[in-house]
């Protein structure tokens, strides 16, 4: 919708609102734009190697949905057997659902075989794949795009409660 992609919009709106955001509530964030490698499985290698390296505690990746034009809401992606993962997925979705007028479609464990399976499993540290919203819907994309510092403000104060209720400032 609005002649943007997903990459643009997450790169341009809302990484770096999260990550101001992050940085005023005592965070060290990182922002990664580009990855190495000519194949998925090389970036998500590249990807996993420098959350290692940069010991960062939690990694998220930005994307947003697309289906058909019907489809609408927030949707957040973590690895099956990840715990924290899971408790993290889980106070994105619930702080996202306190503001966003878009219904919640839950958390979505990924296995093995799943698409973004790869990003989540690979990483050192809780990892959560996000979907706020889908960019194939009308009303969804007028929201989101009306609205970026809602999300990031949402994701920003879920890693914020998320970090305090795992010890980790």
């Amino acid at each position: 919708m609005g002649g943007v992609s997903e990459w643009l919009f997450n790169r341009s709106e809302i990484a770096p609102r999260l990550h101001a955001k992050l940085r005023m509530m005592g965070h060290s964030p990182a922002i990664y734009h580009a990855y190495a490698g000519d194949s998925y499985e090389a970036a998500m290698i590249d990807i996993a190697g420098r959350l290692n390296r940069d010991k960062m505690d939690v990694a998220l990746e930005l994307h947003f949905n697309s289906a058909h034009a019907g489809a609408s809401g927030h949707e957040w992606l973590y690895w099956n057997s990840s715990a924290r993962s899971k408790a993290l997925a889980t106070w994105l979705d619930e702080t996202f659902d306190d503001v966003a007028p878009l219904p919640s479609r839950g958390l979505l464990p990924r296995f093995r075989s799943n698409r973004g399976a790869l990003f989540l499993r690979l990483t050192h540290c809780p990892a959560v794949i996000c979907e706020p919203f889908f960019g194939s819907n009308a009303q969804d994309w007028a929201w989101a795009s009306a609205n970026p510092d809602v999300i990031a403000t949402c994701m920003a104060k879920a890693i914020h409660c998320w970090s305090l209720e795992v010890g980790k400032p």
